[in-house]
């Protein structure tokens, strides 16, 4: 393992201003690389920033690390290590907060873990299983399966091989481009999905939800406090379209005995099906 330290940052622990004591962060970034492969990273980190991509033509995987810590609690060493062939992304101890830029040179590798606070960026990578407490997630350019559970914040996946599977208790959920099966909760919030190619699950507590699909498939959709809009093409469909106090739309062919089902559901608000 190599290590270079890239910037070095040393402010006061306090500082006056004129709203009176102020404490300041300590702030240092270094670089890393591994040259033994990395067939899975690891997020197990209560807080800070971290994304993981991969580098097309790299040889080895690199990580850049932003640490912040009070002047009394800077870390030595470094916050990662190895687990056979899976690299552990880790805190960087009390009053200290790390963030992550990890570039991988295989599409395999996979990304699992958990993050605390802080927002996520997952690129190119083969598979997404990740819990986050709050801060933003963005998946984009997985060739296999997105499988996300957060607290807080919006979520973001695009160009996704494989199936989708994610649940937010709060912000908007957004999902473009995804070929596989895709199931969305979302607690507060909306849900929009544009380019989905397979069935489709979604339930949105307080807010819309919007759907975009490019093929002929199920979708069971459910906002109790929300319009739901439907975009989809061909047909014939069993359309089961039920609005507690709102306005029903369908403008696709329906039959009750096709194989193919819309199934949806409002507590309050409209109920719109278009044609693609």
């Amino acid at each position: 393992m190599v290590a270079r330290t890239a910037l070095v940052m040393v402010a006061l622990g306090i500082t006056l201003s004129a709203c009176g004591i102020r404490f300041v962060q300590h702030e240092f970034e270094d670089d890393h690389s591994l040259k033994d492969k990395v067939a899975s990273v690891r997020i197990q980190s209560g807080s800070g920033s971290v994304t993981v991509r991969h580098s097309e033509g790299a040889t080895e995987t690199t990580i850049h690390r932003r640490v912040q810590h009070q002047r009394d609690a800077k870390p030595e060493g470094v916050s990662h290590r190895m687990e056979g062939s899976v690299l552990v992304l880790r805190d960087c101890g009390n009053n200290c907060t790390v963030d992550y830029e990890v570039a991988v040179p295989d599409k395999t590798t996979k990304v699992v873990g958990q993050l605390g606070s802080g927002d996520v960026t997952i690129e190119g990578v083969a598979s997404v299983e990740l819990s986050a407490g709050s801060g933003h997630v963005t998946a984009r350019d997985i060739t296999g399966n997105v499988r996300l559970d957060a607290g807080s914040g919006d979520f973001t996946a695009e160009r996704i091989a494989g199936e989708v599977s994610a649940s937010v208790s709060s912000g908007q959920l957004k999902v473009t481009d995804v070929k596989g099966k895709a199931t969305l909760k979302n607690s507060s919030g909306d849900i929009v999905g544009e380019g989905l190619e397979s069935d489709v699950i979604a339930d949105a507590s307080s807010g819309s939800v919007t759907l975009k699909l490019t093929a002929q498939k199920a979708v069971r959709a459910e906002a109790s406090s929300g319009d739901i809009n439907i975009t989809v093409p061909g047909g014939p469909y069993k359309v089961t379209a039920d609005s507690g106090s709102g306005d029903k739309t369908v403008k696709v062919p329906t039959d009750p005995s096709a194989p193919t089902e819309l199934n949806l559901h409002t507590g309050s608000g409209d109920i719109i099906v278009s044609a693609a």
